[in-house]
């Protein structure tokens, strides 16, 4: 068969003739059919029956299990690629077996092919040898509704190998990593050309003057002033993203007759686009009102949107909210969305976050890092590196692990069992740790609840995602009940809003961050729900400096502004400002805590405009109170320096101050004077996408209150040396007198990391990513 024959094949429901016909085509003369199906004894409750239908031998001795599965009804096909791993994995012996190619079928439409082998791995002290070690899984979702245009071009080029097949043919033909290369390269050319449209000779200046961008002589300036424009097609290309995830779950263009979600549109937005009569407005006639009028419009009737007919649930969270003056006023030539759209139509978008052992072969959450990894701009030069998913992995075990321990009692029963609990998800049943696990598992899911977990350098979320699938599946492994379909994205909503918060100092990032946490939550949804705004859970600004232009900002209340007491008069007059005069200090903290909650859950767009509208106030007054503090401080030690010179001239009139305190003097002076300059420009930045300053101690006051965060995750730049002349002046002013370089960046950030987990001291986690 070729690809379209395959591809032909690979879509229709289950059938042993059609998958035998389909498996000869592919492994030719190395697979062999049993002339009947050799049944496998079974007592797994979850398997109808279980069957080996033939084997495949290899030009490299290996032999390949040919297996045949049906499930019960109750196992969701998509979903449940480690349990269906789990129950192949037996049949290889690495004697008669060393890997199995199983079919999982069901009553439902989809089916799942996978590929599970033993590994072969390398002994520095023997060399190659052959060992148990975790079972690597290859799968992909095939029937009626998929693409199966990915299955259907590697078993293709699987076909021509059939003189000389080996193992490693059969693990390429399932690599995701291969998937994802080709996946990225081909998205960034789109990107390139979206970007390159906008700012064409024949756009620039229409441009330049809906995204308000002056124009400048030295083309690297001019090209620094157009990342909002390169932001915007991030963006947008995001969306595009995120609505195909949607269509793989079926809610986009269900039909208007009914109350439920199902029955949606699978290729919703080709379709809405080969249906647009003028293609050419697409975007402006089509994409702006989907993406306004229908995903970011509550309480339409029956979530109808007019122009398809069809329903489109609300989606809230931000994602679709408009960030420029008029969306509506840019568009694109027809074969731009034409080319993207086919593009996106060749892959199978599949919405689980993987482990290292789990490869669905498809495009899902996990290359949103990727894409941040080629699209950020000079990533590289400002220290941004993607880490490796096992590295991640394994940093956010060792985390909950050391949280945990540090809690719980220090015995080796306590280390043994918490660490087999977090390593396999299982709570040990027939082994020694299932009485420690069965007595704290209350006290461990209270910690868990508890949790504190900030990224300061979040980058696309890989940690923090890491960290939220790794307590949401100890939770559901220590609590059962926690496991119907409803309670799923309950509990991970809970996490999100209860344990992660995350910093990043670019704005794209953020939303590529905010974007996986959302998407985090649509795969346990079994219908569309609002989502949760992230604004003041993983927010834009430099984790390193809580200070602007030398004035701290990190102070919140009058009890903590380091011995300078602020005049009640100027306090009166910043209160009756921000009209929060009745508020004390403690009760303007809570406030603000109440806000945040309150907006994350919020729904509604004018609620949201309207807490939002607050909590910028809370802001302005925050930085209002700090400057004030700041400048007091200043006029105090000036008022200080000019009484002792006074003193000493009364007692000796021919006295005149020393070189270091007219120095001091004149800085002061010439401090206070740029106060009020420093207040403008700092309330400017407010409006600005990306800020060079954070506050900490404003936004995440609740966790400092409480003692600090329980999990950093310190992730240190790695720069090169013109980027450390920006941090520099701020080390030396810190202590730093022998900055050097990358080193002492390094160790800054460390102690940054430490200072954020405050009194607590539990953890704070590095890794190097050279």
């Amino acid at each position: 068969m070729n690809r379209d024959e395959l591809r032909t094949s690979l879509r229709k429901p289950y059938d042993r003739a059609n998958w035998t016909q389909i498996v000869r085509s592919v492994f030719g003369e190395h697979v062999r059919l049993n002339a009947e199906a050799q049944t496998l004894p079974t007592e797994d409750e979850c398997i109808k029956s279980i069957a080996q239908i033939g084997d495949v031998t290899l030009d490299d001795g290996r032999n390949l299990a040919v297996i045949e599965v049906e499930v019960d009804d109750s196992i969701n096909l998509l979903r449940n690629r480690v349990n269906l791993r789990n129950r192949v994995a037996k049949f290889i012996d690495q004697d008669k077996a060393h890997g199995v190619l199983a079919v999982f079928s069901s009553s439902r439409h989809e089916y799942r092919f996978s590929f599970t082998a033993k590994e072969t791995i390398f002994d520095e002290e023997v060399g190659m040898v052959e060992k148990e070690t975790a079972t690597k899984r290859f799968t992909y979702v095939l029937g009626p509704g998929e693409t199966c245009t990915t299955a259907a071009t590697r078993f293709e080029k699987l076909s021509q190998k059939v003189n000389t097949l080996s193992l490693d043919d059969v693990v390429e033909a399932f690599s995701v990593e291969k998937l994802n290369k080709e996946f990225f390269n081909n998205y960034r050319e789109h990107y390139d050309h979206f970007c390159n449209y906008l700012l064409s000779d024949t756009q620039r200046t229409a441009t330049h003057q809906l995204f308000e961008i002056p124009k400048k002589s030295r083309p690297s300036e001019q090209a620094r002033l157009e990342k909002p424009v390169r932001d915007f097609v991030k963006r947008l290309l995001g969306r595009i993203v995120f609505l195909h995830f949607l269509q793989k779950k079926g809610w986009m263009g269900c039909p208007a007759d009914r109350t439920y979600w199902t029955d949606g549109d699978a290729d919703f937005l080709r379709n809405y686009f080969n249906q647009t009569q003028d293609k050419a407005q697409f975007h402006s006639r089509q994409l702006v009102p989907l993406f306004f009028e229908a995903l970011n419009k509550p309480n339409r009737p029956n979530d109808v949107f007019a122009p398809t007919g069809t329903r489109i649930p609300y989606l809230n969270g931000g994602l679709f909210e408009s960030l420029v003056k008029d969306e509506a006023a840019i568009d694109f030539p027809e074969a731009y969305f034409e080319k993207l759209l086919n593009f996106f139509a060749q892959y199978n978008f599949t919405i689980d976050e993987n482990d290292p052992d789990e490869h669905e072969v498809g495009i899902d959450p996990e290359m949103l890092g990727h894409i941040f990894e080629n699209l950020l701009e000079d990533n590289k030069d400002k220290g941004a590196y993607y880490t490796p998913k096992a590295i991640v992995h394994y940093m956010c075990q060792q985390s909950i692990i050391y949280y945990l321990l540090t809690h719980l009692d220090d015995s080796e029963a306590s280390r043994t069992a918490i660490e087999y609990l977090v390593r396999n998800k299982q709570t040990g049943e027939g082994t020694a740790h299932a009485a420690y696990i069965k007595k704290n598992a209350a006290r461990i899911e209270k910690l868990l609840d508890k949790v504190k977990i900030c990224d300061p350098a979040i980058g696309s979320g890989a940690f923090p995602i890491g960290l939220l699938q790794e307590i949401f599946w100890l939770k559901l492994t220590l609590d059962l009940t926690l496991n119907e379909p409803a309670q799923l994205a309950v509990v991970k909503r809970a996490i999100i809003q209860n344990s992660i918060y995350g910093v990043d100092k670019d704005a794209g990032a953020v939303s590529i961050a905010r974007l996986r946490f959302w998407l985090a939550l649509v795969v346990d949804e079994d219908q569309p729900r609002p989502l949760p705004n992230l604004d003041y859970k993983i927010m834009q600004g430099d984790s390193l400096l809580e200070s602007f232009e030398g004035v701290p900002l990190d102070n919140f209340d009058e009890e903590n502004m380091g011995g300078v007491t602020i005049s009640p008069k100027l306090q009166v007059e910043m209160d009756f400002a921000s009209g929060q005069m009745q508020l004390t200090a403690k009760e303007k903290a809570n406030r603000i805590t109440e806000l945040t909650q309150d907006y994350f859950v919020e729904t509604q767009p004018e609620a949201k405009q309207r807490i939002h509208k607050e909590i910028d106030s809370f802001v302005l007054n925050h930085i209002d109170y700090n400057l004030s503090v700041a400048k007091e401080s200043f006029e105090f030690e000036l008022h200080q320096h000019k009484a002792e010179i006074r003193r000493k001239q009364d007692e000796l009139a021919s006295w005149t101050p020393p070189s270091k305190t007219k120095k001091r003097i004149a800085w002061l002076e010439k401090s206070i004077a740029e106060f009020a300059l420093k207040k403008k420009r700092l309330e400017a930045l407010e409006d600005e996408a990306e800020r060079p300053y954070f506050l900490w101690h404003l936004f995440f006051q609740d966790v400092f209150t409480r003692g600090g965060f329980d999990i950093v995750i310190a992730n240190p730049p790695y720069v090169r040396q013109e980027i450390i002349k920006d941090y520099k002046p701020l080390l030396q002013s810190e202590g730093y007198k022998c900055f050097k370089g990358t080193a002492d960046l390094f160790v800054y950030f460390y102690e940054r990391s430490i200072n954020l987990l405050n009194a607590r001291g539990v953890l704070t986690y590095i890794t190097s990513n050279k």
